[in-house]
């Protein structure tokens, strides 16, 4: 097909979908099966916007969708998968969580013996939409989703099985400073990739490493940028250096009640200046990260509601003098 008939391929297909009533759905099914013709249609469908590149396919998928899951809302099917990856290359995050959000408890349809997805797409699923998932920020439900990638039993790890560990391991050090064991019913062939030799094998030595400043988390990443980027995680590496300083900063705030500034910024990173240090602890407290205050005349940091009441005694006993000293030359 020539990319200039794509968009009018588009067209019928949109008008395939708006005049396909549910009694025509109903119809059609008991006779030649709408099912199976509608998932491989789409799967075509999504084929060809993906090699042409054509956007528009995202809210023709999206409505075939809805179709579906209006005869069928918690099966999981071809259809899918196609929509969710191609939302996750056209960046429409926000469309896809729509469909993400509703949950899937079966991979087929009662009274036939057919599956209505492949076992490859069922691992796609959960993959793209731990992708779309990572794209919206939306961290643990991102885990929970690549868990599932995990899970299966398998003789041998899949390559979507072994990328799945690689963000499992980069999203748990952004949202929770460290690794979780996988759970005791995945396969020992799935386990083995946490010894396996990688940048993820670094990257969690130099996070792990309680002496380093952030550095050793830097030159990991720069040391195996060429893998990084062939395996399109750079952009959770270069989180993983702002996650790092966050995570330093809680660690402190269990032992410390108070700390100087430019201590913190020392331990946080060589090149972090006094005013970065800031900018970070306010960006933690309305996040609600932390609880922490700054006496920018002493330059110290207080991690306690203590610090708090200290701050604003100090505030409104540098507003009395002021008062006082106006006074006088008034």
């Amino acid at each position: 097909m020539q990319k200039v008939q794509a968009p009018r391929y588009a067209e019928y297909v949109c008008a395939f979908l708006q005049e396909f009533s549910q009694l025509q759905q109903r119809e059609f099914a008991l006779q030649f099966g709408f099912e199976n013709f509608f998932i491989d249609a789409m799967r075509y469908f999504a084929s060809i916007c993906d090699s042409l590149q054509q956007k528009e396919g995202v809210f023709v998928l999206y409505t075939a969708v809805k179709i579906f899951q209006g005869q069928y809302p918690e099966v999981l099917s071809g259809v899918h998968v196609a929509f969710v990856k191609l939302a996750l290359k056209c960046k429409a995050y926000s469309l896809a969580r729509r469909v993400l959000d509703n949950p899937v408890f079966d991979l087929g349809i009662n009274g036939q013996n057919s599956a209505t997805c492949t076992p490859e797409e069922f691992l796609l699923y959960f993959y793209y939409g731990a992708c779309v998932r990572i794209g919206l920020k939306q961290f643990d439900k991102a885990l929970q989703s690549l868990l599932l990638v995990l899970a299966p039993p398998t003789v041998s790890p899949s390559a979507i099985q072994s990328d799945a560990y690689k963000k499992y391991v980069l999203v748990s050090l952004r949202c929770r400073g460290f690794v979780p064991p996988l759970p005791k019913h995945t396969s020992a062939a799935v386990t083995h990739l946490a010894k396996a030799k990688g940048y993820c094998k670094d990257i969690v030595d130099a996070w792990s490493d309680v002496k380093s400043d952030g550095s050793k988390l830097e030159q990991a990443i720069n040391n195996n940028s060429r893998t990084i980027l062939a395996d399109e995680n750079m952009g959770l590496c270069k989180q993983l250096l702002d996650g790092h300083k966050r995570w330093t900063i809680k660690e402190l705030t269990n032992t410390y009640l108070s700390l100087p500034l430019p201590d913190l910024a020392r331990r946080i990173g060589p090149s972090v200046s006094n005013e970065q240090v800031i900018q970070l602890l306010m960006q933690m407290v309305e996040a609600g990260e932390v609880i922490a205050s700054i006496d920018v005349i002493n330059n110290v940091v207080f991690f306690d509601e203590a610090g708090l009441i200290f701050l604003d005694f100090i505030l409104s006993y540098c507003a009395c003098g002021l008062k006082v000293a106006t006074s006088k030359y008034t």
